[in-house]
């Protein structure tokens, strides 16, 4: 089986995978899109960093019933939002109340019940270094939206985890403590132990250059956060994937779930 993990970004140079093909990872490499890791044959399973569902009270006012309706829109981020169009704003200055007024929706609820447990940022905001809008509205129309019919979506789609292609939202932060320090080389290198071991106990070999990659904390820049995400990423995936029902049910049509998050 293969095993992925995307770091995926705006920005082609930014997206960084971590791959495992029958247990032996590889280092990070970057990946320009991502009709390279929805291809070949036998079971399969890519993770992404982008949020794969909408706000269940966002679906409800703009008319929604399913996730997979929205991703037959093409959204785009404007100065001038609607409920339409609610990824808000193109340039900076703008404020969080001028979206919540237009959309009237409190902005508590632009999150999912996932966002909240994670604590990831809200999805319709597109400015500043949280923001994850962006990179949502690449992730629906290059990934999603382009996919291979083969491959499922989870949890939209009951999914069989060690036959079918499938793919699934991810959210490595959660495999390290938060304010952690990611762009800080240092605190990579001195994680790099507690990372080797969980994939010791997990039976995963890493090669030699994957190896090193961790030891040495993916490089002596900020940028290295990139793989360091691909790399934990990977490692969460593969804890997780032991605790997903053969078949997982299908939950809620609007939200989704990200792979490994507790449900409380």
């Amino acid at each position: 089986m293969r095993i992925a993990a995307a770091d995926w970004s705006v920005h082609p140079r930014k997206r960084w995978v971590c791959e495992c093909v029958d247990g032996v990872v590889s280092a990070p490499r970057q990946v320009a899109d991502a009709a390279a890791l929805l291809s070949g044959d036998g079971p399969a399973v890519v993770g992404f960093d982008f949020p794969i569902g909408m706000p269940a009270a966002y679906c409800r006012a703009a008319g929604f019933s399913h996730f997979f309706e929205c991703l037959r829109v093409d959204w785009t981020p404007s100065n001038h939002p609607a409920l339409a169009q609610p990824f808000f704003p193109q340039t900076p200055n703008r404020k969080m109340a001028e979206l919540e007024a237009v959309l009237g929706i409190a902005r508590g609820d632009w999150l999912r019940e996932c966002d909240r447990l994670a604590g990831a940022a809200p999805m319709f905001w597109t400015l500043g270094a949280k923001q994850v809008g962006k990179a949502a509205i690449s992730g629906w129309k290059e990934v999603l939206r382009a996919r291979p019919e083969v491959w499922k979506i989870w949890p939209f789609e009951a999914v069989d985890v060690r036959r079918d292609q499938w793919v699934a939202e991810i959210y490595p932060a959660l495999g390290y403590p938060k304010n952690f320090g990611k762009r800080n080389p240092a605190r990579r290198r001195e994680y790099a132990g507690e990372l080797l071991a969980r994939a010791a106990q997990l039976q995963l070999r890493l090669t030699a250059e994957c190896e090193t990659a961790v030891q040495d904390g993916f490089g002596p820049h900020p940028d290295g956060e990139d793989p360091f995400d691909a790399f934990v990423g990977l490692v969460g995936m593969a804890e997780s994937l032991g605790d997903i029902p053969s078949r997982a049910p299908l939950g809620d049509q609007c939200e989704g779930w990200i792979l490994g998050l507790p449900e409380s």
